[in-house]
């Protein structure tokens, strides 16, 4: 059984995974976060020592415990070791197929069941047939379907794919599934030439994106096509879809740097709003807060309270935070004296320097799993919270930094390096709410 060899499909596929597990995570008792502790300090380390590709594994093997121990469905552990990868992700509306192939992503001990089929169907938002579903059997992996896109009349949108798995006499015993996100585009090749001599940061970086996207390259989430190209079509038009009290979540480039940003629905008020910087840790970019992280914790936790996030990609904006955030503030208003930082890992040695360097832009920082070398007078410095897992190998350095900055380090229990973000947001925020 051939696994699959491409790091960056790898990539994507793990970060499917993990949300997987920190959705289950958010709701397992201590005990249970105890028990699949090891498998996630495995994937961890895994990931440093081999890529994404040695994560996925462990990962789906601490979900594979924490489902056992609820009420939800629970795939079978071979079905766990597919994945599925669509040829293209962006595709001109004219389009007739899609191409999507299963193989398997690592080794594994558990055998297919015996009668296994694929069955593929809709469960997007655009105009389709309800007879638009695809069934193939299961014969040698790595294997390809393809799957008509006739039955979506030519139209735009951001359709999904359920790609369910069944095994046994009966046609509907599911043993899992695979969820698939599309964007189909009117005259995609047009539209795309059309950006190309836009100078200007943002639709550069979108555009090349989008031009992953529409080759085929696999990227390391799920980007909505469709929202992008609009997006890009519009700045190009000096008349950005972004700012101007508009609610969302924005890929952008200020002050030259990749970002991304979350404008809750608050910003319809017009009102300066509080803002969360976060940085990420080694391997991340600026999707990991919206997409990892607790499957997006830190979004939810931001929404509700009406805030602005902004993500950084590693670190890329921290030099020249003063004209970052004043290209933000042409924007989105934000309180300048509401203006938090947290960072991770790597990302929280980054926050210990930018937070040195200015003091008086942050009203307060979060660290967790890492620290830095504290230089400055501590009492000339923002106020700080320094947390680590207890089985966190970033725990050494965080609880050096509390002791420079002469605070305690909160040691979360049944964590480790990754899981100490997830389960400390709450308070990351609570902490900042005082400020």
């Amino acid at each position: 059984m051939r696994q699959q060899k491409d790091p960056v499909a790898a990539r994507y596929e793990t970060g499917q995974r993990l949300r997987q597990f920190e959705l289950l995570w958010e709701t397992a008792t201590p005990e249970q976060k105890r028990q699949v502790l090891p498998l996630v300090n495995q994937a961890v380390m895994g990931f440093f020592a081999g890529g994404p590709a040695a994560s996925a594994k462990p990962l789906d093997l601490a979900s594979a415990q924490l489902f056992r121990s609820s009420e939800s469905f629970r795939p079978h552990p071979w079905v766990a070791s597919l994945a599925v990868t669509p040829s293209v992700r962006l595709l001109d509306s004219g389009a007739k197929f899609v191409t999507l192939t299963l193989a398997s992503l690592y080794e594994t001990s558990e055998k297919a069941p015996e009668a296994v089929t694929f069955t593929v169907g809709p469960t997007g938002v655009v105009s389709i047939r309800s007879s638009s579903v695809v069934v193939q059997s299961l014969k040698a992996l790595p294997q390809t379907l393809t799957y008509p896109l006739d039955n979506y009349r030519g139209g735009e949108g951001e359709p999904s794919l359920s790609v369910e798995v069944d095994a046994g006499a009966d046609p509907r015993r599911s043993i899992g599934s695979r969820l698939l996100n599309l964007a189909l585009v009117k005259d995609l090749g047009v539209r795309l030439a059309a950006l190309e001599s836009s100078k200007e940061p943002s639709v550069v970086h979108l555009r090349g994106t989008l031009k992953k996207l529409a080759a085929g390259e696999a990227l390391e989430t799920d980007f909505p096509g469709l929202k992008l190209l609009r997006d890009a079509e519009a700045a190009a038009k000096s008349a950005p879809l972004w700012g101007k009290k508009r609610p969302g979540q924005f890929w952008l480039t200020l002050a030259k740097a990749p970002v991304r940003l979350l404008a809750p629905k608050a910003v319809a008020s017009g009102k300066p709003l509080p803002l969360v910087i976060a940085l990420h840790g080694a391997g991340g970019s600026e999707n990991m807060f919206f997409d990892t992280y607790g499957a997006g914790k830190l979004v939810r936790l931001c929404e509700e309270r009406g805030w602005l996030l902004l993500t950084l990609r590693n670190g890329a904006g921290l030099g020249q935070l003063p004209e970052l955030l004043a290209e933000l503030g042409t924007l989105y208003p934000y309180d300048p004296k509401r203006v938090f930082l947290t960072g991770h890992s790597m990302g929280a040695a980054m926050a210990v320097q930018a937070a040195q360097a200015n003091p008086k832009l942050f009203a307060a920082v979060a660290v967790l799993g890492g620290g830095g070398a504290v230089r400055s007078d501590p009492g000339t410095l923002p106020p700080f919270l320094v947390g680590a897992g207890e089985a966190d190998f970033g725990k050494p350095m965080a609880q050096s930094l509390a002791k420079a900055l002469k605070i305690e380090c909160k040691v979360y229990p049944h964590c480790e390096h990754l899981t100490v973000v997830q389960d400390a947001l709450g308070d990351v925020i609570a902490f900042f709410g005082k400020h």
